[in-house]
């Protein structure tokens, strides 16, 4: 999730706690590939080159920090510490750099997914989430770039959705309701700015706004435990995330800065909590 520098202290004690070219189809859709990359405190590890195509994004976290797979595609002459450059002191993309999603973040020792359709082209992957000191992990080394290429494989299936969330101005719109299990979601950004999804498991007797009090004083254990989600996500872009849910109360947050007032979006209301059969 994009940086909060009110919160670092908090964050680290939660943690404690451009259309694809066309390709031939095949007589039976294949299986999206599999990429996977390792967080630690505070690298990412990734090839260099990924093929073209609908990609299911495994993040493991290995790091003691919450860490998520914020995915950027970048403009053709564009580079990663270009981008760095121009994001100093803000979570804003410059124009040229479009949110593209990626794994939001799950807890330390433990992994989340979301399945991307990558275009050929340059990509930046960023993690933007404060450390106790207030930096941004990025300015800790936290970035990587990545190469998409061209792929004669045959085109992947598209993941069969239990349901749909669309991301809109500030709220989540999900239907069906969501039911117990291990669980593909479609999430869809129908706004005309970026949006992603924290999903939080709550703990008994908590609710979502128990979360941004706990971050403005940290006393007793966090009342969420991070599930996943997915990052950054521009206007009219989709991912995919697979989760195991358990019955019981989850809270969804967006902290993405508005682009109006710069604003997170949870301070305009862009939080829900959710019951799970």
């Amino acid at each position: 999730m994009p940086a909060r520098l009110s919160r670092p202290s908090a964050l680290l004690l939660l943690a404690a706690c451009a259309a694809p070219e066309p390709r031939a189809a095949a007589t039976a859709a294949a299986e999206p590939a599999t990429l996977t990359i390792t967080a630690t405190d505070f690298a990412f590890q990734l090839p260099d080159t990924v093929a073209a195509g609908l990609t299911r994004v495994r993040l493991v976290n290995a790091g003691q920090d919450l860490h998520h797979a914020y995915l950027v595609r970048l403009e053709p002459g564009h580079t990663v510490p270009e981008l760095l450059e121009a994001m100093k002191g803000s979570d804003v993309l410059p124009a040229w750099a479009s949110s593209a999603g990626g794994p939001n973040t799950p807890a330390p020792g433990e992994e989340a997914n979301a399945t991307v359709e990558f275009v050929p082209g340059s990509y930046a992957i960023i993690c933007v989430i404060p450390s106790t000191d207030g930096v941004r992990h990025t300015v800790k080394g936290m970035a990587a770039g990545f190469t998409v290429v061209p792929s004669d494989a045959p085109v992947a299936a598209t993941p069969a959705a239990d349901a749909t969330i669309r991301l809109v101005d500030y709220a989540f719109e999900a239907a069906p309701p969501i039911t117990a299990g291990r669980r593909t979601i479609r999430i869809e950004n129908g706004a005309s700015q970026d949006h992603e999804i924290v999903i939080m498991r709550l703990a008994p007797g908590k609710h979502p706004a128990d979360l941004l009090a706990w971050f403005g004083k940290p006393d007793g254990p966090p009342p969420v435990i991070p599930v996943g989600g997915i990052s950054p996500v521009a206007a009219g872009g989709t991912n995919y995330v697979t989760v195991d849910l358990e019955p019981g109360q989850y809270a969804f947050y967006c902290f993405v800065p508005d682009a109006g007032d710069g604003k997170e979006h949870v301070a305009h209301g862009m939080m829900t909590e959710v019951t799970v059969m």
